[in-house]
């Protein structure tokens, strides 16, 4: 698995040690629901390596990029068509 931070509650969901209600995953990206959502059906979208920022990840988010489009999809067709990324 990718590096991880204990410290972090987004590794934490990752290696299945704080719950969450995931509604998509690959072996790079995991989407889950928003435990404080904002709006019904607040996805959260995160890589399964240990990032600060996106910007530290230069190079490496095609596979965000996928999971993003892919949630993207399930929202447009479950819920509504109108959403932010």
């Amino acid at each position: 698995m990718a590096s991880l931070d204990p410290d972090c509650v987004f590794c934490r969901i990752i290696d299945g040690s704080e719950p969450a209600w995931v509604v998509y995953e690959d072996d790079d990206s995991i989407a889950f629901l928003d435990s404080m959502p904002i709006v019904p059906g607040h996805i959260l979208v995160c890589p399964k390596e240990h990032a600060e920022r996106l910007s530290a990840m230069a190079g490496r988010t095609e596979a965000l990029n996928r999971a993003l489009a892919y949630v993207a999809r399930l929202v447009e067709e479950r819920i509504s068509t109108d959403y932010n990324i």
